[in-house]
């Protein structure tokens, strides 16, 4: 065999594991560390539009080597709600679900159907609260699925949110455009209401219980008038703020700049991990 069919080689053998590695459960013992805050709420990441195992596979592989938080399951979604689960919850330490939707491309309420038909299976289960993390047109449909079902009774109380990158008052939701689209924001919020953005704004408060959120958005700086992570206007992002505003939920947010702030690299940035990692589970005597 050549040199070169060799470094082919490798990099296949390279990839086979490495894809084969983002969608399994390594059934680790996590070692306890002195700044993070360790529960047995179970943190659910919902990837975007076309998302795959990629999507926030290092991210949970990253959280797991650091010894904060303990990837415990894979469930992958069907199209018509049905989901197959892979690992167990029993006496993890931060414990965190990867959500693989089947049909990446479905619109964002059925995302929020098959988000309910989990939960609902997580309640039965004996659980009584649950984080949601979400990027891209996942960050909507967590949103999306607390305004819909964040009363619903026989459900996990939703304790807090991350959301990356979330296209809170986009048209399109999931497929990118050729121009990014924006409404500008203002002081009283987005100069106009896209109809995601209306509905989250009418129900967001109809949950009984407080919940924290955390919104990161990216900005890559570009030249142009409307500042964006190379699909999502930071406006657009923002927005969630102006849906929370009033309301009796707890908003913060985290603004990620320059070439690592692109939309698809988000959750490849230190940055968003320390964001993520100080919001979810550092505790708050460790935290400057």
């Amino acid at each position: 065999m050549t040199l070169l069919g060799l470094i082919f080689l490798s990099g296949l053998v390279f990839f086979v594991v490495d894809f084969t590695r983002m969608g399994t459960v390594p059934y680790k013992t996590i070692q306890k560390q002195p700044d993070i805050r360790y529960t047995n709420i179970p943190t659910i990441f919902v990837h975007g539009y076309r998302g795959n195992r990629y999507s926030f596979g290092h991210m949970l592989q990253r959280f797991e080597r650091s010894q904060v938080a303990d990837k415990v399951a894979v469930v992958k979604v069907f199209a018509d709600g049905r989901f197959t689960w892979k690992g167990q919850l029993g006496g993890a330490l931060n414990p965190t679900i990867q959500v693989l939707f089947k049909k990446g491309t479905a619109n964002v309420w059925a995302q929020t159907e098959w988000l309910h038909n989990l939960l609902a299976y997580l309640y039965h289960e004996g659980i009584p609260r649950v984080n949601l993390v979400g990027h891209s047109m996942g960050a909507v449909t967590v949103v999306a699925y607390c305004a819909r079902f964040g009363n619903t009774p026989k459900l996990p109380q939703v304790a807090k949110v991350v959301t990356i990158a979330g296209p809170f008052n986009d048209f399109e939701l999931g497929r990118d455009e050729r121009e990014i689209f924006s409404y500008r924001l203002t002081r009283k919020g987005p100069e106009h209401r896209t109809p995601i953005y209306q509905f989250l704004k009418d129900n967001i408060d109809r949950i009984p219980k407080p919940i924290d959120f955390l919104n990161i958005v990216g900005n890559i700086l570009p030249s142009t008038r409307v500042q964006h992570d190379g699909s999502v206007s930071s406006d657009s992002s923002f927005a969630l703020a102006f849906i929370l505003q009033g309301t009796k939920h707890h908003y913060a947010q985290a603004l990620m700049r320059g070439p690592g702030a692109a939309h698809s690299l988000l959750h490849e940035n230190a940055l968003v991990d320390e964001n993520i990692v100080d919001f979810l589970w550092r505790n708050e005597k460790a935290q400057p």
